[in-house]
């Protein structure tokens, strides 16, 4: 039998329904939204609490060492891997008062030119940066400049600094940049994500000896912006959904396949006893499979394709390829099941499954 005949003959069982065809591509809808659907969902919770952890500041290492961080080496580890930002502090004790609030005094820092980046800020120019609520206080507007201790005060941008568990001090504030090289720093604050431990190892490098001694007099803190959200990112139990939904969808098309070819055992033993060649015969149950699978990938794609397409950019990838990997070992699982199936069906067992039937 051709090729084409045999996808003819698939297509005319599909159009009658033989063997319940339509409940098995209601079964593979279900298989492959569990396969499919599932992990993108899983992958998409990850990337928004990991979005969450990151910038609530828990991803955020401080290294604290009062008058004794290098703020060029600080700024340096802004090039190793995985480290998003990183840049010095300190702040100046008597703070700063605002004109239009005189008995307003915000507290002042200045920092290292990649301190900005730890912050988040939203960076639109040259001059000081502006909390949120130093910004609602002032009625500051983006490239004004600010009315700061009886002056006008070029104004580089604002940043949000809530008060959710991170560590005080910046709520209500203004940070101006200085040079690297400009005097010892208090803390040197990396924002490392992903997360990984070698920075911890080298904070050695930012710390300064003690004035007068040849090391430090005790070693410097290491804290986290945030802790409410623990100190390590982890998935939790949702990773294995994204790690098995594909085996899942390959074990089950199987036994989805397995039963439906198991329930046309009679059907299939007759047409070989009236001289249906194996080779054609497989390869029209082959096609009736491949093309129930792929009608219901059609129904479950849409709803794949929407959580992709609105899904962060760089999600995007992520979610496509795992809803590809789910999709390809359902259709794997149900070509095996169908094959596993069909070998164990024997023409001379015919009446055995007439009485069964």
């Amino acid at each position: 039998m051709r090729t084409r005949e045999a996808m003819r003959e698939a297509l005319r069982n599909l159009r009658a329904g033989v063997g319940g065809s339509p409940w098995l591509a209601a079964v593979l809808v279900v298989i492959l939204a569990a396969a499919v659907i599932l992990p993108q969902l899983a992958l998409l919770d990850a990337d928004r609490r990991a979005r969450d952890f990151r910038e609530s500041g828990a991803a955020t290492l401080v290294i604290q060492a009062p008058g004794r961080i290098d703020g060029p080496q600080c700024d340096s580890f802004g090039n190793l891997p995985n480290v998003v930002a990183a840049g010095a502090v300190r702040e100046l004790s008597d703070g700063v008062r605002l004109t239009l609030l005189p008995s307003t005094s915000a507290r002042f820092y200045e920092s290292t030119p990649g301190f900005a980046g730890v912050l988040g800020a939203d960076v639109t120019g040259t001059g000081v940066l502006l909390s949120t609520e130093v910004v609602d206080a002032l009625g500051w507007r983006s490239g004004q400049a600010a009315l700061i201790a009886g002056g006008r005060v070029p104004v580089a941008g604002s940043f949000s600094y809530p008060d959710d568990g991170r560590r005080p001090g910046f709520g209500f504030s203004v940070v101006a940049e200085t040079l690297a090289d400009q005097g010892p720093f208090d803390e040197c604050w990396v924002t490392v994500w992903p997360q990984t431990s070698d920075v911890e190892s080298l904070t050695g490098l930012v710390v300064m000896a003690a004035p007068g001694s040849d090391d430090a007099d005790s070693g410097p803190k290491l804290l986290r912006v945030n802790t409410s959200f623990g100190t390590t990112f982890d998935t939790g139990p949702v990773a294995y959904v994204w790690e098995y939904a594909a085996v899942a969808g390959l074990v089950l098309g199987a036994i989805a396949a397995v039963t439906f070819v198991r329930g046309r055992r009679l059907e299939l033993a007759s047409a070989r006893h009236v001289g249906v060649q194996r080779a054609d015969q497989l390869a029209m149950l082959l096609s009736e499979m491949i093309i129930v699978t792929l009608i219901a990938a059609l129904v479950v794609a849409p709803f794949a394709v929407h959580l992709a397409v609105m899904a962060e950019p760089t999600a995007t990838e992520s979610l496509a390829l795992y809803a590809l990997r789910g999709l390809c070992a359902t259709l794997a699982g149900v070509v095996a099941g169908t094959i596993l199936a069909w070998s164990g069906i024997r023409e001379r067992h015919l009446f055995r499954y007439f009485r069964e039937r």
